[in-house]
């Protein structure tokens, strides 16, 4: 605050008897002017694409945006310049000055600006169209001088600012259709090229940004200066990535913005480099920045033939600092082209997991029974139920069946006390001396392993299994209990748990 702002009339500090009369020295006294109340220009850029078709009413894709006139075809208009990255967006800064001005420096300026820039004399005049309206005052070069004409021009004229460090304009008051003005410039040094000396300055990253160190220094290992760095960068850059502006079906996986998120993780490590002007133009300034060259993004058009300016001719590029102090451009088609990216595939949903998943169980053949009757249901389970309760009682009953007639403990050590069979058949002696012969696999073999021989036996016997042997004295063992070797207990599932291979031979 200075002292002329507090030079105030003793009358107006002093308050009366009636508070309405009162008054405050915030009332006399202007704050200084935040450039950050506005938003980044370059975080609306999809304002600018062509949504085919679309009915978003703030598309200015077709739209007027501003006439130029005195200027000839392929000059460079600069809408904003923004040369501070927090993280989030690339905006315009209050310290781009240094020294004692660093904290205001879009200054009010006169008719008449002294600006040191050097470069080509530039007189021009411009008409605001229906597409463009706010503070951000397009220009070219570096002003001298402007003239305000239709559209209360001393109200523009008083809330005039301009930023000598970045070339940029506002008006607070705002724009509209049909405002007109007039300026004198000079259009410094175009562009970068192999021979550009680089400034030494640089601003510091912000947190977060690390992610760049790796790329930046593998597209230009071949490179051996720092500007030579930056164009071996923006070279990979166009070679790799692909345009979108997100704007069909299909692309709507490409978003808007250009926070650490969106550069990173959607950008530079994702497996297509893919996005518009916003997105190379923000990732190409910090990438220069990480190699050791100063850089700002410009969002800006380049003027048509007839100097009618439109949405569709807005782009962004990358301006880079010079060890002269001048800024030099980098164009948009030097790191960015237009070719459309491959269709990205749906991402699976299903969870990653290290554990195998086995395929799932085979689907049995239809039944060749035909339709069946409820009566012809019932009488086949019926009967399925009949044979389950006789099992094979009767020795010899069928062939393939085996017999399990009443044994006494000893009957039943000396039938399986040796088991697994020697042969195919195993006789056992029934309740009468008579030997009975259980239906063994005939791929059983010698020296095969028990659980080999049981999964063998279990998926050739039809109707019984082995059953579990005791570790207990043979005077204790019990004929089982249950027909382990049912079909109800395949169809559950239960697994025939093999016997132990430590047998009690008795005394």
């Amino acid at each position: 605050m200075t002292a002329s702002a507090l030079a105030l009339p003793a009358s107006a500090l002093v308050t009366g008897g009636d508070d309405d009369e009162r008054l405050v020295a915030r009332a006399w006294v202007e704050p200084p002017f935040d450039i950050g109340r506005y938003p980044s220009p370059l975080a609306g850029f999809r304002k600018y694409v062509d949504l085919r078709p679309g009915d978003d009413p703030t598309n200015v894709f077709t739209k007027t945006l501003f006439t130029v006139r005195g200027v000839p075809a392929g000059t460079r208009v600069r809408i904003a310049a923004m040369d501070t990255y927090d993280g989030m967006v690339w905006g315009a800064s209050n310290d781009a000055l240094p020294g004692e001005a660093a904290a205001d420096s879009f200054q009010r300026v006169s008719s008449t600006i002294d600006n040191p820039a050097e470069g080509e004399d530039v007189e021009a005049e411009v008409t605001i169209g229906e597409g463009h309206s706010g503070v951000w005052l397009p220009t070219v070069g570096a002003l001298r001088g402007i003239e305000f004409g239709l559209g209360e021009p001393d109200r523009k004229a008083e809330s005039f600012r301009y930023n000598l460090a970045t070339s940029t304009a506002v008006v607070p008051s705002g724009l509209r259709a049909g405002d007109t003005y007039s300026f004198k410039a000079v259009q410094p040094p175009a562009e970068v090229d192999q021979d550009t000396l680089a400034a030494a300055a640089v601003t510091a990253l912000p947190p977060g940004t690390g992610f760049l160190t790796e790329p930046a220094n593998d597209w230009s290992k071949e490179a051996t200066t720092p500007m030579g760095r930056v164009l071996a960068i923006a070279d990979h850059l166009k070679s790799e990535g692909k345009y979108s502006d997100g704007v069909t079906k299909a692309e709507q996986v490409y978003h808007p913005g250009h926070n650490l998120r969106r550069l990173s993780d959607e950008f530079i490590n994702d497996e297509q480099m893919v996005g518009n002007d916003e997105q190379y133009a923000a990732v190409m300034a910090l990438l220069a920045q990480e190699v050791g060259v100063p850089a700002r993004v410009v969002l800006g058009a380049v003027v048509p033939e007839g100097g009618v300016v439109t949405g569709a001719e807005v782009e962004a590029w990358v301006e880079l600092q010079a060890a002269d102090g001048t800024w030099r451009t980098l164009p948009a088609d030097r790191f960015m082209s237009k070719e459309p990216p491959a269709e990205k595939l749906p991402e699976s949903k299903t969870p990653m997991s290290g554990t195998i998943v086995p395929p799932p169980a085979p689907i049995p053949p239809p039944s060749d029974a035909g339709e069946q009757s409820d009566a012809d249901l019932k009488e086949r389970k019926a009967t399925k139920d009949e044979g389950t309760r006789t099992r094979c009682s009767a020795p010899r009953s069928r062939p393939g069946c085996s017999s399990w007639p009443s044994m006494s403990p000893g009957r039943w050590s000396s039938c399986w006390s040796s088991w697994p069979p020697s042969s195919v058949s195993r006789p056992c002696a029934g309740a009468d001396g008579a030997p009975r012969t259980s239906r063994q696999p005939d791929s059983w073999a010698p020296g095969a392993s028990w659980s080999t021989t049981l999964e063998t036996w279990a998926s050739t016997s039809r109707w019984v299994r082995p059953p579990v042997v005791s570790s207990r004295p043979p005077s204790d063992r019990s004929p089982p209990r249950a027909w382990l070797g049912t079909r109800t207990a395949r169809s559950s599932g239960r697994r025939f748990r093999p016997p132990s291979r430590q047998r009690h031979t008795g005394d």
